[in-house]
């Protein structure tokens, strides 16, 4: 299943209308309308908040066929890696760097705290 398909699913699903998702992203419906029939691609920061909208997780939003495995550890396989597209790396990409700014943000605040 496509974004697009998705997204339409889902936001059927909380009642909302286009127009009603569109407001709250501060966009068109009309561009809000392409994002669901596929026309055109939301970016990753736009995608977020429409997970956040659906309260769903980013990854929910995602097609099944760019979703990667992870191994036991809950870490990327790197065979998987290889085959993922583009937008599937810009995510990895992302929540790499926001669990190494959490990471470090834990590290001051326990420091904060002896």
């Amino acid at each position: 299943m496509k974004i697009g398909n998705k997204l339409r699913s889902l936001r059927i699903e909380k009642n909302l209308s286009t127009q009603q998702v569109a407001d709250m992203l501060n966009i068109s419906e009309s561009t809000y309308r392409k994002y669901e029939t596929n026309s055109a691609s939301p970016s990753l920061d736009r995608l977020e908040s429409i997970a956040h909208i659906l309260k769903k997780k980013l990854i929910d939003l995602l097609p099944e066929e760019v979703v990667c495995q992870s191994d036991m550890d809950g870490r990327f396989n790197t065979n998987h890696r290889l085959e993922l597209c583009p937008m599937c790396e810009k995510f990895i990409n992302h929540y790499e760097q926001c669990i190494a700014e959490l990471k470090e943000e834990n590290k001051q605040l326990k420091r904060l705290n002896r």
